[in-house]
């Protein structure tokens, strides 16, 4: 198959700033040329009155224009440039998106928490192609967390709660040894914020095993880790399998080490070192309300290819 059209996927997120740039075929056929981005922590900052920091938004945007230029210079024929969560609910978005258009010469598309779900859903089951039943998406962002659920076929119901891993961190870093308590401040507050959606997915389980997939930088930051892949090689990390047992580990381990020797585990990732023991803690506590026992999946894929994805399905729907 000659894959002799290109396509990225800019997306502008919580904690990140995220390119994914793909060749496709006229069969919608897809392959993954690059991946690539940084940490700029657009949300660094927001106040309760969800006001961005200039100096927040300006290194987002610095970073936003470098990327876009790399993927015009690789010869795409679209940067599809997105913004999730923390710029809807931005009450400065305005001008955010303008600074955008001004580097950019293009307006992100604000996408609704329903876009977020589908594009997210669409993107993490990607690469399983003969999944059967019921399947849960997880995705740990700085902002918030997505948990998405349905099957390959039809999407049944998503829920975007307000545990992200940077508030998250803010709000207990005091609490020392919080993973050595079982009625620890974090915990509780995991379990209350998470108690409808868990009420929910189990009454629409009905005691059915569904798959569980995470996505997103929290569960390839894990998976990295459990692998022994320092550099988020995403041949090796995607598609596996971790135990919940592994998870708690982990987690328990990060929240023990100092900050430099988180930055030193991950390596090219180390700027995720502030918070990635809360995010990998709030993937098992979640899973463990969820009533998860065993093994769940780790994707690379993620929003970024459910853009594209809808993108390809629609040009060629118009061929």
């Amino acid at each position: 198959m000659n894959f002799c059209k290109k396509l990225a996927s800019l997306d502008i997120g919580a904690n990140s700033v995220m390119l994914l740039l793909i060749s496709y075929n006229k069969m919608g056929q897809i392959k993954i040329l690059d991946e690539l981005g940084g940490i700029t922590k657009v949300c660094e900052g927001l106040s309760e009155a969800r006001i961005l920091n200039p100096n927040a938004m300006k290194r987002t945007i610095d970073l936003c224009e470098e990327i876009y230029n790399i993927a015009n210079n690789e010869g795409v024929d679209k940067v599809i440039v997105s913004a999730s969560s923390i710029i809807r609910h931005a009450l400065n978005k305005t001008e955010f998106l303008v600074a955008c258009h001004s580097h950019l010469n293009v307006f992100p598309q604000v996408l609704t928490g329903l876009e977020e779900a589908q594009y997210t859903f669409s993107g993490a089951t990607h690469d399983y192609k003969n999944i059967g039943g019921d399947i849960i998406v997880l995705d740990i962002g700085g902002d918030t967390t997505d948990i998405v659920f349905g099957s390959k076929e039809i999407m049944v119901g998503s829920q975007n709660l307000n545990l992200g891993f940077i508030a998250l961190t803010e709000k207990f870093k005091s609490k020392n040894n919080f993973l050595n308590k079982m009625r620890n401040p974090l915990k509780n507050h995991i379990k209350k914020v998470s108690a409808d959606t868990v009420h929910e997915i189990k009454s629409w389980l009905d005691g059915r095993q569904p798959t569980i997939i995470c996505c997103g930088g929290t569960a390839t930051a894990l998976a990295s880790i459990q692998s022994k892949q320092r550099y988020n090689d995403r041949n090796q990390i995607n598609k596996m399998l971790c135990t919940i047992s592994d998870v708690g580990a982990i987690a328990k381990r990060l929240q023990k080490m100092s900050l430099e020797n988180r930055r030193s585990l991950l390596g090219q990732e180390h700027e995720r070192a502030e918070f990635i023991h809360t995010g990998i803690y709030t993937i098992y506590t979640f899973l463990k309300l969820l009533g998860v026992s065993s093994k769940f999946h780790i994707t690379t894929n993620d929003l970024k290819m459910g853009i594209l994805k809808n993108y390809i399905e629609r040009k060629n729907t118009l061929i």
